[in-house]
Formats: C-alpha cells, sequence, structure tokens
C-alpha cells in the first residue's frame, strides 16, 4: 500500500488527536480545504478512514486496546533508539582512542622531520664549504645535468612544504574532531545519566547529580529537545529542510523570552553532532538539513524565488529566472523527489520555508 506525504500526515493526526475534524486538520496542517478534502478522498477510496459528521475516523485506531498495541510498539522503537545511543556513545569512545593514537604517530613524524630537517642543513652548510673542482670548460651535458639536479631539488623542496603544511592540517583536524567528540560524548552522558535517573534515582550518588547539573543546561535540552520534536512531527511534509525563521519562531511559541543567540547557538551543536546534517545559506537566508540530499545551483536558484512571497505559479518563475518552461519543470521535478517541494493546484508551496509577505509572520508549515 502506498500512501502519499499528505495522507501519511493525516493519519498521524488522526491517532495523535482525540477527535479530529475537518476544520481542525486544516487548522493544523494550513492546507487548502480543496487539498485537503482531495486528500481525505483519496484516504476513503483506500479504506483507511471515513468520516462521520465532520469527524475523521480511523477504524483501526477505535479501540483502546489497539491503540495500546501502537504505543507498546512505539515504546519498543524508543528503547531500540536509547540502545542505538548507548552504541554509538561506545563507538565514540574507541574512536577517540584511535584519534589519540594517530595524533601520537602525526607527532612523533613532525618531531622527525624537523630533526632531519636540521640535520639535512647542517650538511648542505658544510657542503658549500667544499670547494668545487675547476675546468676549464664544462661539457654541455653536465650543466644539463646540474640543472636537471636542481629541477628535481626544487620538486622535493616543494613537496617537503606541501607535506609539512598538510601535516599541520592533519594535525589540526584531529584535534578539532577529538574536540567535537568529546562534545559529543559529554552530551551522550548526560542524557544516559538522566535516562538512568528516570529509571531508578537511587541508583546515582550526589556526586554524579552535580556534573549531569554542570554538564547540561536544563533550557538548552528542552530547546533541543523542541527543535528535534520539531522536525519528527513536520518533517514529512517539509522534507527535513527548513528555514532557520520558521525554526526560531516554533521555539519563540513555548519559550517566548528565550535569547535568539541561544537558539543559533543549539542549533549549531546540533550540526555539530550530526543530529542537524548541515546548515545551508541560500542568499541572505539560513537553512538547516535534518537529511542528506544536495541542492544544485539552478534548485537554490528557485527557491530563493519563494522565500517571503506568496505562494507563485509556473509562469512566474519563467519570468523571474528567465529560464525556459522545460527547465523550471525539471527542477520542480527534483525538489519534488527530494520531498521539499508540492504543487497546490497550480502554486509551488514549499512548506519549510516562509511563504508570504510579512517575513516576520509565523506558519506552522
Amino acid at each position: 500500500l502506498e500512501l502519499t506525504e499528505s495522507e501519511k500526515v493525516t493519519l498521524s493526526f488522526s491517532y495523535e488527536e482525540d477527535v479530529l475534524t475537518l476544520d481542525k486538520l486544516l487548522e493544523i496542517t494550513q492546507w487548502s480545504e480543496d487539498y485537503t478534502l482531495k486528500t481525505l478522498k483519496n484516504l476513503i477510496k483506500k479504506n483507511l478512514l471515513g468520516m462521520v459528521d465532520d469527524i475523521i475516523k480511523v477504524e483501526s485506531f477505535e479501540p483502546l486496546s489497539e491503540r495500546k498495541k501502537w504505543n507498546h510498539v512505539i515504546q519498543e522503537f524508543l528503547e531500540r533508539e536509547k540502545e542505538s545511543r548507548e552504541k554509538k556513545f561506545q563507538k565514540a569512545l574507541l574512536k577517540r582512542k584511535r584519534l589519540e593514537k594517530k595524533l601520537i604517530k602525526l607527532k612523533m613524524d613532525i618531531a622527525k622531520n624537523q630533526s632531519e630537517e636540521k640535520i639535512d642543513k647542517k650538511k648542505e652548510k658544510h657542503e658549500k664549504k667544499i670547494k668545487e673542482p675547476q675546468f676549464g670548460s664544462k661539457p654541455i651535458i653536465k650543466n644539463l645535468y646540474i640543472k636537471k639536479k636542481l629541477e628535481d631539488e626544487n620538486i622535493v623542496n616543494q613537496q617537503d612544504k606541501i607535506k609539512k603544511i598538510q601535516n599541520i592540517k592533519d594535525k589540526d583536524s584531529l584535534i578539532e574532531a577529538m574536540e567535537e567528540l568529546d562534545k559529543e560524548m559529554k552530551y551522550s552522558e548526560a542524557k544516559r545519566i538522566e535516562s538512568d535517573k528516570e529509571k531508578d534515582d537511587s541508583d546515582l550518588s550526589i556526586n554524579i547529580r552535580n556534573i549531569a547539573a554542570e554538564q547540561t543546561s536544563n533550557l538548552e535540552d528542552d530547546i533541543s529537545e523542541t527543535i528535534l520534536n520539531f522536525d519528527e512531527k513536520y518533517s514529512m511534509m517539509n522534507g527535513g529542510f527548513v528555514q532557520y525563521e520558521k525554526i526560531r519562531d516554533y521555539i519563540y511559541q513555548k519559550y517566548k523570552n528565550v535569547d535568539e543567540s541561544l537558539i543559533k547557538k543549539i542549533l549549531i551543536h546540533l550540526v555539530k553532532l550530526k543530529m542537524i546534517n548541515r546548515s545551508l545559506k541560500i542568499g541572505k537566508f539560513t537553512f538547516y538539513l535534518f537529511k542528506e540530499f544536495e541542492l544544485d545551483e539552478m534548485e537554490r536558484n528557485f527557491i530563493l524565488k519563494t522565500i517571503n512571497k506568496q505562494p507563485k505559479d509556473k509562469e512566474y518563475f519563467v519570468k523571474e529566472l528567465d529560464w525556459d518552461e522545460e527547465q523550471i519543470l525539471e527542477v520542480m521535478k527534483t525538489l519534488q523527489k527530494k520531498g521539499i517541494f508540492r504543487l497546490e493546484g497550480n502554486k509551488v508551496i514549499l512548506p519549510g520555508i516562509i511563504q508570504n509577505d510579512i517575513e516576520d509572520d509565523f506558519i506552522i508549515f
């Protein structure tokens, strides 16, 4: 059974809400009524839901025992996620040990190269002191040999310089990677402590509680969870591609007085931990990619024309970008495959970006 993203979203909210009406679904998703009714009709055709007095009913969700069964499945999934975090933490420990070994070896290599360089310089000084034999005339082949020798020496010297620069870069990269691993392990350890505390608070000493308190800020943790929950809740709609202002405004709904610099700091941290795949600049706007995919230059230019503007039709992009219709359709097709674009009527919708004329207005989708 194949389901569209909108159908999956509708079923998801049908399960989540005690009573889901048509008006409630329109309010949550901010879809147009035509688009919503079309989605519901498709689900009814597939015998997945029904409607009674504007209330959306999913038969398989109705008995409480059935929901308990699903909750059990969800709980098992969460347990697996916990095990996965533990494995990730242990892997990070092993990875750090390997990085430490590499760093020690690299430092030894650098020291060895520096020592050899000093010996070579002394040898070169000594050789210059020895007088070269004088000849009445030197054969041309000798000059060619000297020239070739000098060229070879220059190549070797250049290679040595490149190697030294690369060694420094490698050393910096290793140190940076170790620092990030330390941060990740610190974060993971705090999560493990928090999880164990919920399970059995008596197993933890006061010292461990103090360490956990130092390691994490409750507010930072809460905001991190809010960001990850945002992705979990809406990724089926936006494809894991979200404009920074959308995340910020979503956080402001729950934490009205939080400093924006803290939000940016937490987002950077989540990117470093790879909980968010990466950040991306398009024009002056920052986007966060919760999934791994690339956007080429044409796709970026297309997206740029949609930000902070009311949804437009295909003809608008043909005119604005000065592309032919075939190019526009190709870009729309690739963006649709990545799950970050849909057509509603003849209008282009990118749910992860703000598509209105007033930048500060907040739209959930």
